[in-house]
C-alpha cells in the first residue's frame, strides 16, 4: 500500500508541473492511419527527427509541421541525406504547408473549409468479416480488413465517399469529416468530429476521433484504430515537454488521459472507459511509454467517487464486493539506432491483462524490428512484428471479462476490439517491405500477415493474408492507393474460407 501510495503522489505531481504557461496555439490532429506518419516513422528511423514522441497517436498539424522542420533542419546537416529522405521532407512540406492569416487584433488563425476529398471502393469475392470464429466473443471479428475506424465492408461493392473541414483560431480548433457509404445499403455518417480548446500548454480535445498507444505498426495491446472512434474528452500536451526539477532528468515527455463511454450495447450498458499513458524520451534514441485503461461502472454498476478512485488507484480489483472494473496496464520501449550503414529501429510492448497484488499479470506482448534501408538499398524498407497474447493456462484471457460481457470492444453489437485486431488468445505474425520510387513520388508495398487462433483449444483457426499495393503522390496533392489481398482461414468450425479484395483510394488535398 505504501508503494501504492508514492505511485499516485508522483503521477499528481507530475500532472499538475505540465501545467505550464506558454504560447496558445490550438491545433487539429492527423488522423491515425494517415500516410503521412509512415514518412515520420522512415525519418525517425534514419535519426532525421529526434525529439519525436511518435508512440502515440494522433499527433497535431502544428506538432507535424514542427517535426517537419526538425528533419528538414537534420537532413541539412547529415552527408548521406538519400533521395528517399528528401523526398519524404519535401512531400510532408507540400501536404502540411502553413497558409495562416491574422485577423485585426494581430491573431493567427487557420481556415480550411475543405482540407481533403477522398473517395475508396473495395470489392470482395467475399465477406471480409466473416472467418469462422465463434469460438469467443472476442476472437477477431475482423477477419482480413482492420485497423480502418471500424468501418466494416461486405461481400461485393463497397464505396466511401467523405470530405474533411477544419479551422484553427487561436485558443480553439474544430475539425469534421462526414462520410458516405455503401455496402449494400448506403448510409451517412460522421466518421470524425471534434473541437481543441488550449491553454496553458494543455489540449482538451472533446469530440469524436481515433488513438494508437504504443510503438507497434500493425497492432497495438491497449489502444488502436481498430475499434470506432470514440466520443470523448481527451486532455494531453501535444507538443513534448521538459519538465522541471528532477523531472528534467525523464528528458522530453508527454501525457494523455481520455475518458468516454461505451455505449448502450455493451453488457451491462454504458460502462466507462479511460486511458491514462505516459510518454518519455530521456535520450534521443530512446522512448518509454507507461500506460493504462480500465472499464468501470455502467447501469446497475457504481459510479461513485470512491469507485472512480479504486478505478484510478488499482484498488478493489478481484475483490468481492469491491471490483472496480476491468483495468489492463503495461509500457513499452522503442530503441532507434541511426547507424549510417544500417539504421535499426527495435520496440517491445507489454501489458497486464488482470491485477495480482499491485502489479499486472496475465501478460500480452508485442516485438518488432524496423529497417528504413537495408545497407546502401536506401529504397527498401522492411518491418517484422509479432504479436502474442495467448496465456498458458487462462484460457480466452484477454479483452474479456466476467462482469462487462462485451468484453474490450466497441461498438459491441460489432464486436470490434479496442485493442490488437487479432483479438483473444492468439498470436499474429506480420513482415512488410517497401520499395520507394521517388521518381515517381510513390511506392511499392507488399505485406504478410498471420494470425493464430484459438491457442488454448482445438481447432486452433489460421488465417493467412498477403498484400500487394502502390501508393503514388502527384504534384497537384492528389494521391492515389491500389491494394490486392488474397486471404485464407483454415480449420475454422465452418470450414476453409478464402477471399479476394480489391482496393482502389484517391484523395485531393488542398
Amino acid at each position: 500500500m505504501v508503494l501504492a501510495r508514492r505511485f499516485r503522489l508522483i503521477i499528481v505531481i507530475i500532472c499538475l508541473i505540465y501545467v505550464v504557461p506558454s504560447e496558445v496555439v490550438a491545433s487539429t490532429y492527423v488522423p491515425v492511419g494517415d500516410d503521412a506518419y509512415n514518412l515520420l516513422f522512415r525519418l525517425e528511423a534514419e535519426g532525421l527527427i529526434k525529439s519525436g514522441l511518435l508512440d502515440t497517436l494522433p499527433i497535431s498539424r502544428e506538432e507535424m509541421r514542427r517535426l517537419i522542420r526538425e528533419a528538414e533542419w537534420n537532413a541539412k546537416r547529415e552527408s548521406h541525406l538519400s533521395k528517399e529522405d528528401e523526398q519524404d521532407i519535401q512531400l510532408l512540406k507540400e501536404r502540411f504547408k502553413e497558409e495562416r492569416f491574422e485577423d485585426q487584433q494581430g491573431k493567427v488563425k487557420y481556415i480550411r473549409p475543405l482540407d481533403e476529398v477522398y473517395t475508396r471502393f473495395v470489392y470482395a469475392t467475399a465477406n471480409p468479416s466473416e472467418n469462422g470464429l465463434n469460438y469467443s466473443r472476442a476472437a477477431n471479428p475482423n477477419g482480413f480488413v482492420y485497423n480502418n475506424n471500424g468501418d466494416i465492408y461486405k461481400k461485393n461493392s463497397n464505396f466511401r465517399l467523405g470530405s474533411v473541414s477544419l479551422a484553427d483560431l487561436g485558443w480553439f480548433s474544430f475539425y469534421i469529416n462526414p462520410e458516405y457509404r455503401y455496402s449494400g445499403s448506403s448510409r451517412l455518417t460522421l466518421k470524425r468530429i471534434y473541437g481543441v480548446l488550449s491553454a496553458l500548454g494543455l489540449d482538451l480535445q472533446i469530440g469524436k476521433d481515433s488513438q494508437w498507444w504504443g510503438p507497434g505498426y500493425n497492432g497495438a495491446i491497449l489502444l488502436s484504430n481498430n475499434a470506432e472512434p470514440f466520443t470523448m474528452i481527451k486532455l494531453t500536451n501535444d507538443h513534448p515537454a521538459i519538465l522541471p526539477w528532477i523531472f528534467k532528468y525523464l528528458g522530453l515527455s508527454k501525457f494523455t488521459f481520455f475518458v468516454t463511454r461505451l455505449g448502450s450495447d455493451s453488457v451491462p450498458p454504458n460502462p466507462y472507459l479511460w486511458g491514462l499513458r505516459f510518454d518519455l524520451k530521456p535520450v534521443s534514441y530512446l522512448e518509454i511509454g507507461l500506460e493504462r485503461t480500465a472499464i468501470l461502472g455502467g447501469q446497475g454498476r457504481s459510479e461513485s467517487l470512491g469507485t472512480w478512485w479504486n478505478s484510478f488507484t488499482g484498488q478493489g480489483e478481484n475483490v468481492a464486493g469491491e471490483e472496480a472494473g476491468d483495468q489492463r496496464a503495461g509500457g513499452d520501449i522503442k530503441v532507434t539506432l541511426p547507424f549510417s550503414f544500417q539504421p535499426v529501429q527495435m520496440y517491445l510492448e507489454a501489458d497486464g491483462e488482470d491485477q495480482c497484488g499491485i502489479y499486472p499479470c496475465k501478460w500480452a506482448g508485442l516485438t518488432g524490428v524496423y529497417l528504413p534501408r537495408i545497407l546502401n538499398f536506401n529504397r527498401i524498407d522492411f518491418r517484422a512484428e509479432y504479436a502474442n497474447d495467448h496465456v498458458t493456462g487462462y484460457p480466452n484471457a484477454w479483452y474479456t471479462h466476467h462482469i462487462f460481457l462485451t468484453g474490450y470492444t466497441y461498438p459491441a453489437d460489432k464486436g470490434l476490439i479496442i485493442g490488437h485486431h487479432m483479438g483473444t488468445d492468439s498470436n499474429d505474425l506480420f513482415l512488410k517491405a517497401d520499395y520507394m520510387v521517388p521518381e515517381i513520388q510513390g511506392r511499392i508495398y507488399l505485406s504478410y500477415d498471420r494470425e493464430k487462433h484459438n491457442l488454448s483449444g482445438s481447432p486452433q483457426p489460421i488465417q493467412n493474408a498477403a498484400t500487394l499495393g502502390i501508393y503514388l503522390y502527384t504534384k497537384k496533392n492528389i494521391s492515389l492507393n491500389g491494394e490486392y489481398t488474397f486471404g485464407k482461414i483454415s480449420d475454422t468450425p465452418r470450414g476453409d474460407l478464402d477471399i479476394n479484395l480489391f482496393t482502389l483510394g484517391i484523395s485531393r488535398y488542398f
